[in-house]
C-alpha cells in the first residue's frame, strides 16, 4: 500500500495462500504483485489493502449485481457521487450509495463504474484513508495529481464511441451537469438521466429517511428573524425578476427559517426543502418532524408545510403555471433543475443565501465566540486528563481519546453534539488529513509519536472546529521543526491585513510559505467557511490555492488550519477559528477599508513542539498574547488541576538571550504533556492567574521577555527591567550576561546549576534550552560596565503573593524548591532556610521595575543580589521601598 512504502520492516508471511503484512499493528492482505512490494503509483490499482477477506468479497458481490443492473439500463458507465438531493457534504445513511458500493466513507470522492472497472476520484486529504479502505477491485485515481485525469477526461477516454454514462439526476448538481455533458457530447458520448439509481435497486438493507424532530433556533442566537430574511429575500428576487426561488441546500433552509434538526450526524440540519414566492412560503418536510409548537411558529413567520416528497411535483406545477424560478446551480439538482425549467425561463445563478448566511450578525458573532470559550474548557480539562492518563497508563486508543473528549464537552452548557467525527490520529494515522478511528483498525496514543486531534462542537449559539498536535513524550527534530513551520504559516494568516476585495486565494500563499522556504507543501486548502450552529463547512468563501471569486468581509468566520504530513510517520495541522473585522490602518489607500482577523478559538499550543529559534520576535509576542488571552477567558471556567495545567501551558515562551548569557535549564520530561513528569511545557510555581492581571507594554503583550529568565518552575519568563514599549515582542534586550540558574527539581531527582543543553538522543529533548544565541537588532537598553553588571541589572522582580487566590499546596512546595535552587545558584556561601505555611496558596506577579529579586514567603521575605541573600522580616510595602532604593 502506498500510504507505508519506508514505514521499515514489515512482517511478511504465508496464510492461507496468501501474503499477509503486518504493519502498525494492523492485518494488511496482499493481492497482487508476486514479490510482496507495495508499488507506489497515482491512477493504478491498490496493491496492498485492509479490508479484510470477508469485505473484499462483500464488494465483489455488489459490484456484480449492480453491473447487472447496468446492463438492463443499457448504461456503459454510472457515476456515483458523495452528496445527497440537497449537495450536502454529509449525508444520511439512507443517501451514502457510494460508502455502500465502495466502502469508502470519506466525505468528498466520486466512485466510476464500468463493466470491467471500478474507480475513485478523492482530493489529497483522502488519498491514504483510499488505500486503506477500498478492496483490490478498486482503483484509487489521485485527484489533482500529475498524469490523473478529470472523471469527464476519463469517461471520454475510455467509454466507448456512442456509449453512453447514466447518472442519478437527484444526486448530480446543475453545474456539475453541464461540465459533464459538454465533455460527453464532445466525444461523441451520451448522459442518461435515470430514473431510479441502480444502487438503491440492490441495497437489500438500505436505511430508512431520518425522523428526527425539529427545533426553533432562538432570536437570542440567529440575531435576524425568519421573517426578516424572508423580506431580505423578495427584495432580491423582485431585483431578479422571478417569481419563484427553490432553496435546497439543507443548511440554506435551517438558516432561512431559524430551524434546526438532527437529519444528518454532526449537522444540526433538516431534511427539506423551500420554495419562496412573492406572497407564501412552502417547507417541504416530514410532517411527522413538526410539532406543535414549531407548526405554530412557522405559521407565525408565514411559512406552511408539505410532504417532503411533494417538492418535486410543486416545482412541476409552479413552472407550467409559467412560474419563473430562481436556482442556484452549485446546489440544485438537475432533476429539479428540468422539472423548473420546462419554458427554458429558469434563472440560474448563485442566490443571496450564501453570503447572508456567511456574514454573522453581532449576536451570532458573540455566540460563536462564547461557544468557543465553552469550547476551550472542554478541551483544557480533555488535555488535563490525557496527560494524567498517559503517565498512568502509558497508551489510550484512538478511539477512546475520542469518545472521552465528547464527554468533556457535553460537560458543558447547551451542548448539541459534535460538529464532525474527530480526527484522533497518532503517528501515521495523523497523516491521514481526515482520519477516523474504528475500533477493529485503530491506532494508540503513546509517548512515542506524535498525536493530531482535529475535533469540533455542535452548541446551541455555536459551532467550534480546532485542531491541535501534540506529543506527549519527546519529539523530533524533524517534528519540531515541521510543527514550528506550520506554526509561523498559522500566525501569517491570523495577523494579515488585507483591502476589501481580497479573496481566500490571495492569502493562502501566507500560511505555506515557512514550508515553501525548505521545499514542503500540505494537500488541503488553509481555510474554510463556518456555520454559526450550522455546517462546520460552508461557503462561499475560504482559504486555498483554488480561485474564489468572492471577497473576505467583517462577519465572515474561516478556519486557519496549515498543515504538514509525513505518509506512514506523522501528521502535524494547527487550527484556529478567525473571525473578518475591520482594521484600524494608518492610511486608507485608494478610499478602500481594511480588514483583519480575530480569534474565536481559546486553546493553547503545546510549548515543547516550537523551536523558540525558528521564530521572530514578533511571532514569540503574538503566542506570548495569544495564551495570556487564552488564560484570561479559560482560566474562570475550570478549576483544581485543570486551572493547574491551563497555567502551566499558558507561561510565556522563553526567548533567545543575548550573546554571553546562560539559559535556565528546563525541567527534564520523561512522557508527556503538562506536567514535571510529563514535559508539555514547563513546570510552574503557579504562573499568574489572569483574573488578577499583569503589567503590559503599550501595544499589550502580557509578558515582555527580558534578557534575563527565571528558572522554568517560576513563570515561565520574567518581565525585568527591559521593556517593549510598543511592540507584542520584547526589541530591545541586554547584552550583559546574567548569571545562570537552575530549576527545581523534577519528579526524578534534583536540580544542579545549568552547565549546558540537555539533549535527547536525537539532539533535540523536550529539555532543550532556548539558544543564547540573540536575535537581530537585540541591544542593551543600558551600557555595560568595566567590571560587570551591578545587581540591579543581572537580576530581575518576582513576587510570590502567599494571600492570594486558592491554589494547591504543592505549588508552595515547589516554589520552595525554586528559591532553594535559586539561592545555591547565586550564592554558594550561604544556606538560608525558608520559612512556609502548609496551607498558604500560590499566585505570581510579575512587575516590570530596576530592582534585585524578591520572594515572600509566609511572613518573611527573601531579598538577594549577586552576592548577599538575606531574609528580612516584615512584608509592609514601605520596607520593600527602603530597601529596593537602597
Amino acid at each position: 500500500m502506498t500510504a507505508f512504502v519506508g514505514l521499515g520492516s514489515g512482517l511478511v508471511r504465508k496464510s492461507g495462500g496468501c501474503r499477509i503484512g503486518s504493519l502498525n499493528g494492523r492485518t494488511w492482505h496482499l493481492t497482487s504483485s508476486r514479490q510482496g512490494r507495495i508499488s507506489r503509483g497515482h491512477g493504478t490499482k491498490i496493491k496492498m489493502s485492509a479490508v479484510s477477506p470477508s469485505e473484499v468479497d462483500l464488494r465483489k458481490d455488489i459490484l456484480k449485481r449492480l453491473r447487472q443492473q447496468m446492463v438492463s439500463e443499457k448504461i456503459d458507465a454510472f457515476i456515483v457521487p458523495s452528496p445527497d438531493p440537497h449537495n450536502s457534504e454529509y449525508a444520511s445513511d439512507c443517501f451514502n450509495r457510494r460508502t455502500y458500493v465502495s466502502g469508502f466513507d470519506g466525505s468528498a470522492g466520486t466512485v466510476v463504474i464500468t463493466l470491467k472497472k471500478a474507480l475513485l476520484w478523492t482530493d489529497g486529504r483522502y488519498f491514504l484513508q483510499a488505500e486503506e479502505q477500498l478492496s483490490p477491485a478498486w482503483e484509487l485515481m489521485k485527484a489533482g495529481t500529475p498524469g490523473v485525469p478529470s472523471i469527464e477526461e476519463w469517461l471520454a477516454e475510455n467509454v466507448k464511441a456512442k456509449g453512453s454514462v447514466g447518472i442519478d439526476p437527484y444526486v448530480h448538481s446543475i453545474s456539475n451537469t453541464g461540465t459533464l455533458r459538454e465533455a460527453l457530447e464532445k466525444a461523441n458520448k451520451k448522459l442518461i438521466f435515470l430514473e431510479e439509481n441502480p444502487i438503491d435497486v440492490i441495497w437489500r438493507s438500505r436505511p430508512g429517511y431520518p425522523n428526527a424532530p425539529i427545533r426553533i433556533h432562538p432570536i437570542e442566537y440567529a440575531g435576524t428573524s425568519a421573517a426578516e430574511k424572508l423580506e431580505k429575500i423578495r427584495e432580491q428576487m423582485k431585483t431578479e425578476d422571478v417569481d419563484c426561488m427553490l432553496v435546497s441546500m439543507l443548511d440554506e433552509v435551517a438558516w432561512l427559517l431559524n430551524i434546526r434538526g438532527d437529519d444528518i450526524p454532526c449537522c444540526p440540519v433538516v431534511l427539506s426543502y423551500v420554495i419562496v414566492q412573492k406572497d407564501t412560503v412552502t417547507l417541504f418536510v416530514d410532517q411527522k418532524k413538526v410539532r406543535e409548537s414549531v407548526r405554530s411558529y412557522l405559521k407565525k413567520a408565514g411559512v406552511r408545510t408539505d410532504s417532503y416528497e411533494n417538492a418535486r411535483d410543486a416545482v412541476v406545477k409552479l413552472a407550467a403555471c409559467g412560474k419563473k424560478f430562481w436556482l442556484d446551480p452549485a446546489s440544485t439538482s438537475a432533476a429539479m433543475h428540468t422539472a423548473a425549467n420546462q419554458r427554458d425561463r429558469a434563472v440560474v445563478k448563485v442566490t443571496p443565501i450564501p453570503l447572508m448566511k456567511a456574514v454573522k450578525n453581532v449576536q451570532e458573532a458573540q455566540g460563536m465566540l462564547n461557544a468557543h470559550y465553552k469550547d476551550g474548557a472542554a478541551l483544557c480539562n480533555f488535555f488535563a486528563w490525557l496527560e494524567k492518563e498517559i503517565v498512568s497508563r502509558r497508551s489510550i486508543s484512538e478511539v477512546q481519546v475520542a469518545k472521552t473528549l465528547k464527554r468533556f464537552r457535553s460537560q458543558q452548557k447547551d451542548f448539541l453534539g459534535e460538529s464532525f467525527p474527530a480526527i484522533a490520529g497518532s503517528g501515521a494515522n495523523g497523516a491521514i488529513i481526515h482520519y477516523r478511528a474504528v475500533p477493529a483498525t485503530c491506532g494508540d496514543v503513546t509517548t512515542n509519536q506524535l498525536f493530531l486531534l482535529d475535533s469540533g462542537g455542535q452548541y446551541a449559539d455555536g459551532t467550534t472546529d480546532v485542531t491541535r498536535t501534540i506529543h506527549l513524550g519527546t519529539p523530533t527534530r524533524q517534528e519540531v521543526e515541521s510543527f514550528t513551520r506550520v506554526l509561523k504559516g498559522h500566525i501569517a494568516i491570523d495577523n494579515a491585513v488585507f483591502p476589501e476585495g481580497t479573496t481566500g486565494n490571495m492569502l493562502d500563499p501566507l500560511a505555506r510559505m515557512p514550508l515553501w522556504e525548505v521545499g514542503l507543501d500540505y494537500r488541503h486548502g488553509t481555510g474554510h467557511g463556518v456555520g454559526a450552529c450550522l455546517n462546520v463547512h460552508e461557503g462561499p468563501h475560504g482559504i486555498s490555492p483554488r480561485p474564489n471569486t468572492t471577497g473576505l468581509v467583517p462577519g465572515m468566520i474561516v478556519s486557519n488550519e496549515p498543515g504538514y504530513y509525513e505518509d506512514g510517520k506523522f501528521g502535524i495541522r494547527i487550527e484556529n477559528l478567525l473571525i473578518v473585522k475591520e482594521a484600524d490602518t494608518a492610511n486608507k489607500f485608494n478610499d478602500k477599508r481594511y480588514f483583519g482577523f480575530s480569534r474565536l478559538t481559546h486553546a493553547p499550543f503545546q510549548r515543547k513542539m516550537i523551536d523558540v529559534k525558528m521564530l521572530t520576535p514578533a511571532e514569540i509576542g503574538w503566542i506570548n498574547k495569544y495564551h495570556r488571552d487564552v488564560r484570561e477567558r479559560i482560566l474562570p471556567r475550570v478549576n483544581g488541576e485543570e486551572a493547574e495545567w491551563l497555567i502551566r501551558n499558558t507561561a510565556p515562551l522563553e526567548t533567545p538571550r543575548p550573546v554571553g548569557s546562560a539559559p535556565a535549564s528546563s525541567a527534564p520530561a520523561s512522557s508527556g504533556y503538562g506536567s514535571s513528569q510529563t514535559g508539555y511545557g514547563t513546570q510552574t510555581a503557579g504562573y499568574g492567574n489572569s483574573r488578577a492581571g499583569y503589567s503590559t507594554s503599550a501595544a499589550g503583550n502580557g509578558t515582555v521577555p527580558a534578557g534575563y529568565e527565571i528558572p522554568s518552575v517560576g513563570s515561565g519568563t520574567s518581565r525585568g527591567a527591559y521593556e517593549n514599549s510598543s511592540t507584542e515582542s520584547a526589541t530591545q534586550r541586554p547584552s550583559n550576561p546574567a548569571p545562570p540558574a537552575t530549576s527545581a527539581p523534577s519528579s526524578a531527582g534534583s536540580s544542579a546549576a545549568w552547565s549546558g543543553p540537555a539533549k535527547s538522543a536525537d539532539g533535540y529533548g523536550a529539555s532543550r534550552p532556548a539558544s543564547a544565541t540573540p536575535a537581530p537588532g537585540y541591544r542593551s537598553s543600558r551600557p555595560d560596565t568595566a567590571s560587570g553588571s551591578s545587581a540591579s541589572e543581572l537580576n530581575q522582580l518576582l513576587l510570590l503573593n502567599l494571600q492570594s487566590v486558592p491554589q494547591p499546596p504543592r505549588l508552595l512546595q515547589q516554589a520552595q524548591r525554586f528559591l532553594q535552587a535559586r539561592v545555591r545558584a547565586m550564592s554558594r556561601r550561604q544556606r538560608i532556610p525558608l520559612k512556609t505555611e502548609r496551607n498558604s496558596r500560590i499566585r505570581p506577579h510579575l512587575r516590570d521595575e530596576n530592582c534585585s529579586s524578591l520572594h515572600s514567603l509566609g511572613s518573611g521575605w527573601l531579598f538577594w543580589d549577586s552576592e548577599h541573600p538575606r531574609i528580612l522580616p516584615g512584608s509592609n510595602s514601605s520596607e520593600r521601598k527602603r530597601w529596593t532604593a537602597a
